[in-house]
């Protein structure tokens, strides 16, 4: 960013300096199984209801979108 390499481990310095991505998430989306095309999150993944409304009413397979959104393709069932 403007002439400087940030790693992943620097992200938090990153939004500070930066003032960039105050409300980003910067983590492993903890897909069940990224390798084998399979992009649903897991229970413990940050990206479960942690998306912003963009007047979505179900996700890419149909299914309904329940309270906050999820970030990615598919809304996690639980």
């Amino acid at each position: 960013f403007q002439g400087y390499r940030y790693t992943m481990s620097q992200f938090s310095m990153y939004q500070s300096e930066k003032s960039q991505d105050q409300n980003s998430i910067a983590t492993d989306p903890l897909f069940v199984d990224a390798l084998n095309h399979d992009f649903h999150l897991q229970p413990t993944s940050l990206a479960i209801d942690a998306g912003t409304d963009v007047g979505l009413t179900t996700d890419f397979e149909g299914n309904p979108i329940v309270g906050i959104l999820d970030i990615g393709a598919f809304e996690y069932q639980f």
